[in-house]
């Protein structure tokens, strides 16, 4: 049993470490990924990018199946860390911010799902991303932070 319905990722640095060439999936994304599909939990993707940066993984149609909803900035007015995209993903899931859970890697969307009033984790990447000093931590707030994937299910499963 899991505490969230949706789980919303951003893309860039995040899931996809997209400061590489090739750009590649981050450690352990996509099995976190089949299993939360596994278990039925619905998956987006929130990018501030254009769709085409999504197919900057040569791999990403191996994936694209695993996501209920993709929304890029082509598909909204407002990008993060406006709200409008985190909205966007639920009214067409039919969820509840309750039922939400954004993962991102930056401030920005951090502030986006806090807005929206929706629970976040702040992915702190394995040396692969940006890090964040304690203080940083704490001033933004998240209901998680994770320096690795593998920690997630730990976080947001629970026996039923």
């Amino acid at each position: 049993m899991y505490l969230y319905k949706v789980v919303i990722f951003d893309w860039e640095n995040c899931l996809a470490q997209t400061r590489t060439s090739p750009v590649v999936l981050s450690n352990g994304a996509e099995r976190l990924l089949n299993r939360l599909r596994e278990d039925d939990i619905k998956l987006a993707i929130l990018t501030n990018g254009q769709p085409s940066i999504l197919d900057r993984y040569s791999n990403f149609d191996h994936i694209r199946h695993l996501f209920d909803v993709i929304v890029t900035a082509q598909d909204v007015e407002e990008y993060k860390p406006h709200p409008e995209g985190i909205q966007l993903i639920l009214t067409q899931l039919s969820l509840t911010p309750e039922d939400a859970l954004m993962v991102g890697d930056s401030e920005t969307d951090m502030v986006a799902a806090q807005t929206a009033s929706v629970d976040t984790m702040l992915y702190l990447g394995e040396g692969e991303t940006v890090t964040y000093s304690d203080q940083d931590i704490a001033r933004i707030s998240p209901t998680y932070s994770v320096r690795s994937f593998s920690e997630v299910l730990d976080l947001i499963a629970f026996e039923s």
